[in-house]
């Protein structure tokens, strides 16, 4: 009988194991489930991320169009306006959303249009009410020519403008070149440093508490001359050093000083000497019209 030959299987490489069918197909069944499951995780997360956002969408839509109405403008702050005034120049309207109102523009409109508001800080108060903090300004000084004279601010801007005589109460600024604008608006000096020196000429006066000044004479930028309750020539010299200047000045004036003396102050560094004017103070004639007065009475000639 014969014999069928025996097929002789090779060994498997050194170091190498040979798995089973079996371990192998579950090997694969394994990984095909977690892709799957990954895949079903990706499109579930999809799904409530579109959720999501469409709720966003829906919510900021109510927020702007249904929520969050204006119904209040509230105004913090005592001026010379009256509240209505406030509220018609900042023009926000009621009933408009509370975030698509422009605030910034409110407050430059009431700024420019009510020059006598020095600040504006606008704000919201949820859920229906915008706040209007107004802060009045304070006149620093009148500047002006033969035509027409303006009150300005600490900071240059007008308060308001007339003809004639100078209003009482506020310093007199001289030696200074400047176009007047119109209320609401900023001067512009022809000399820069002249408006850097009296914007801080201002503050510090502010800052140390000497009031009563009834003219400040800025020569070139260089020079300060200050006149005090029309009777103390205060002669500042150069503006440096300016808050330990006044605020020496100011206790010379409260507490060694006649309240009714007369002279001038003459400034060298912070150190300074006050000369007494002790000649008695020179009245002005009042002034007639002698051509009226003729007219007036014809026969005074006769």
């Amino acid at each position: 009988m014969n014999k069928r030959p025996i097929k002789k299987v090779a060994p498997p490489p050194r170091g190498h194991t040979r798995r089973p069918d079996s371990e192998e197909r579950q090997k694969a069944i394994k990984t095909n489930a977690q892709k799957r499951r990954r895949k079903r995780k990706s499109r579930v997360g999809l799904f409530y991320a579109f959720v999501l956002l469409i709720a966003v969408a829906i919510g900021v839509t109510l927020c702007l169009t249904v929520f969050f109405r204006i119904e209040t403008i509230e105004i913090v702050g005592e001026t010379r306006y009256s509240n209505k005034e406030i509220e018609n120049y900042s023009q926000i309207a009621k009933d408009q959303n509370l975030f698509l109102g422009n605030l910034t523009k409110a407050k430059e409109t009431i700024m420019q249009n009510l020059p006598y508001i020095d600040d504006v800080a606008v704000s919201r108060k949820m859920p229906s009410t915008v706040v209007l903090k107004v802060t009045e300004a304070t006149p620093a000084g009148v500047i002006g020519t033969d035509e027409k004279w303006v009150i300005i601010n600490a900071k240059g801007k007008v308060l308001e403008e007339e003809q004639g005589d100078y209003p009482p109460g506020i310093a007199e600024i001289s030696g200074v070149e400047a176009d007047l604008a119109a209320p609401g608006s900023q001067v512009t000096f022809h000399n820069p440093n002249d408006a850097s020196v009296l914007v801080d000429l201002i503050r510090t006066l502010n800052d140390t508490g000497l009031g009563k000044i009834t003219s400040i004479h800025i020569e070139q930028g260089v020079s300060v001359t200050l006149v005090y309750d029309d009777r103390v020539t205060m002669r500042i010299g150069t503006p440096t050093e300016l808050t330990e200047k006044l605020a020496g000045a100011k206790r010379a004036l409260e507490e060694n000083i006649s309240p009714t003396a007369r002279g001038k102050m003459t400034f060298t560094g912070v150190d300074f000497t006050f000369l007494e004017d002790r000649s008695p103070p020179v009245e002005s004639e009042p002034f007639v019209n002698s051509e009226a007065q003729n007219s007036e009475n014809p026969t005074s000639n006769q």
